[in-house]
């Protein structure tokens, strides 16, 4: 008997990892808030509370770059967002 291939999704290049965080009321508005103008700014995209999450973090990290950067660190973060 032959075999076909795997059931399911395909398995992620990439996995992420799951951290919970407690946040006040009123930075979950300025999330949600950021959530809807990008639904706006990219009509008919799914953008989720998560999505906009981690894109304010990552603007947040690239605001300031550090004079030394991992470059292992670096080249993760690369093939994760390409």
């Amino acid at each position: 008997m032959e075999k076909t291939g795997k059931r399911g999704r395909p398995k992620k290049e990439n996995v992420m990892e799951t951290i919970a965080v407690r946040l006040p009321f009123e930075i979950i508005l300025e999330i949600d808030n950021y959530v809807n103008k990008l639904k706006k700014q990219f009509q008919g995209m799914n953008i989720t509370r998560a999505d906009a999450i981690r894109q304010l973090i990552n603007n947040g990290l690239n605001a300031n770059p550090k004079e030394s950067k991992n470059p292992d660190i670096e080249e993760e973060k690369r093939r994760f967002w390409d």
